[in-house]
């Protein structure tokens, strides 16, 4: 886990301020909140990015098994059954629906919502 450490910016904002507040400590201080705001929105792109790199990974390394699921007839409920379905929703965090981890987390929610919105978009063709 990394920790992103976060600068002091009492002085922001006169509800926290630790001092009389004048325009240059006040200054300083929103420049500072802004970096730090920076940084953490800078941290958040990295971790989005990083999962958009690896979305369904497993369809790629277990591609065979993938593909002859996908293109045997079946019944919705045997794809979800399927051995190679199984290992996407519990290997990857996105299938919120049908497997929602313990630990669920903003970027596991974004990539779902991304998901969807892909698929239905690109599967509709609309």
């Amino acid at each position: 886990m990394t920790k992103i450490i976060i600068g002091n910016t009492q002085n922001a904002d006169s509800r926290t301020a630790n001092e009389k507040l004048s325009k240059e400590t006040l200054e300083k201080a929103t420049n500072i909140h802004r970096e730090e705001v920076f940084k953490l929105m800078n941290w958040l792109s990295d971790k989005i990015l990083a999962r958009g790199v690896r979305h369904d990974y497993t369809k790629s390394m277990y591609f065979d098994e993938f593909a002859d699921e996908v293109l045997k007839p079946h019944t919705d409920d045997e794809f979800k059954n399927a051995q190679w379905y199984q290992k996407h929703i519990f290997e990857e965090r996105h299938h919120l629906n049908a497997n929602c981890p313990i630990d669920v987390n903003l970027i596991d929610v974004l990539e779902m919502i991304c998901d969807c919105v892909s698929a239905g978009k690109g599967r509709s063709g609309k």
